[in-house]
């Protein structure tokens, strides 16, 4: 069976842009499987070079600028964002996807932390969360140590970390902390 993925992406851009691409979402909403190759179309973009096939799940208007929309896809998200951003050079498109089946990280382009929290910490596995860490988002690493010191009382850096994965072996045991703008795994 084929994963599941999930990607939400934020378009920013002048108003008359957005509109476009806001008017294509609505006109295609009535049909049943609306994907983004639609969209593309309706606004214009030979769709020829689009891989993969994304359905919107969900979409709003957040601002005059901005529109938000949620899609559903199999193994993993077309290229939207870049046919999006290509064709319309005022348009920013801030994306994250996440693997639904397989439980990872998400990955996301959002470096700045404007619409997706740039970090992710949790034990390695929530099985036996012996911290109470859970798995949480955070915008900034700052923030990460913020979390780990009240969770902890003891770890508030990266070297307490590593130190503390060094002392518990055990996977259930191990902190972790994901950069996921990059995927990489900044704790080991």
């Amino acid at each position: 069976m084929a994963n599941i993925v999930d990607a939400s992406y934020y378009i920013e851009g002048n108003e008359e842009t957005i509109d476009l691409v806001y008017n294509a979402l609505t006109k295609n909403k009535s049909q049943d499987g609306v994907s983004l190759g639609c969209i593309l179309r309706d606004c214009g973009i030979d769709i020829e070079k689009l891989h993969g096939a994304e359905w919107v799940f969900s979409y709003h208007r957040m601002k005059p600028n901005v529109v938000y929309i949620s899609t559903e896809s199999r193994w993993w998200p077309s290229n939207f964002s870049e046919m999006l951003e290509e064709h319309f050079k005022d348009l920013r498109v801030y994306y994250q996807v996440c693997d639904t089946e397989s439980c990872c990280l998400p990955e996301t382009n959002d470096i700045e932390g404007k619409y997706f929290k740039r970090y992710m910490c949790t034990t390695y596995s929530n099985l036996d969360d012996r911290l109470g860490i859970g798995c949480e988002s955070f915008s900034t690493l700052e923030e990460v140590f913020v979390f780990l010191k009240e969770h902890t009382n003891f770890i508030s850096t990266m070297e307490d970390v590593r130190k503390y994965n060094d002392l518990y072996k055990d996977k259930t045991a191990k902190i972790v902390i994901v950069d996921k703008c990059s995927v990489e795994n900044l704790s080991k």
